[in-house]
């Protein structure tokens, strides 16, 4: 085989990469900064939404484990979000009045309310330790049909963070939601850890059960959303 560079050439430009991309500025300039917000930014906790969703009137206990527990009332969020967005592709991104009124929303839309309706039932409820088990993740998302950046949540179970898709089971606004019966309306395989879908994250958010805001970047992630993971994979 015919190198189109000298193999010395090559060694060189690959050290050099890779001591770039370890450089402290590097990774905190380029790779960690622009990944980087605080709670406000992200809207976690605004009345505005609840209000608007009217998510008080869904208050409901569940009895179980706190893994199982965790789930039921995210997914009871995410249905009290989606009966009051209309999920599309091109909604607006980013929390506000204007976005509370047009209830339209995309997968930006339906990550952060649903996990703000979380946080809301969670407290409520006198519940603050099912905080510690879901989680907002940001990145990219690869499917056979789409590609591209993507914000979702993150639900524990059985010892593994699992990918929660928000913007499937876009409920009607007429649609009755009866909490006890959530396994039914929101079924766990059309919303947890989908077939033929791959998550690529960059960053996670959560706010802990002590009230804490835990922003982490997955460094190996944002590389592979910048289309270096194929110059990693090889070496």
């Amino acid at each position: 085989m015919k190198w189109p560079i000298s193999r010395k050439r090559l060694a060189l430009e690959i050290s050099v990469a890779l001591l770039v991309l370890a450089s402290p500025f590097y990774i905190g300039s380029k790779l960690i900064l622009p990944h980087i917000a605080s709670s406000q930014d992200l809207c976690f906790q605004n009345p505005d939404i609840q209000e608007a969703m009217e998510t008080n009137d869904y208050l409901h206990f569940y009895i179980g484990d706190d893994e199982d527990v965790a789930l039921k009332y995210l997914k009871l969020a995410h249905a009290i979000t989606t009966k009051f967005l209309t999920v599309e592709d091109d909604g607006d991104t980013g929390i506000s009045y204007e976005m509370l009124e047009t209830r339209v929303g995309n997968c930006d839309e339906t990550s952060r309310l649903s996990y703000s309706n979380f946080l809301y039932l969670a407290d409520s409820l006198g519940k603050p330790e099912l905080k510690d088990y879901v989680r907002l993740a940001n990145g990219d998302a690869h499917t056979e049909e789409v590609s591209g950046g993507h914000m979702w949540l993150e639900v524990y179970q059985d010892g593994s963070w699992l990918p929660y898709e928000t913007t499937m089971n876009d409920l009607p606004e007429d649609q009755k939601i009866n909490p006890g019966s959530i396994d039914e309306l929101v079924v766990t395989d059309d919303v947890l850890a989908l077939d033929g879908w791959e998550y690529v994250k960059t960053n996670s958010n959560q706010i802990t059960s002590e009230g804490v805001f835990v922003r982490d970047v997955h460094l190996w992630g944002v590389l592979r959303a910048k289309g270096n993971y194929v110059f990693l994979d090889v070496l």
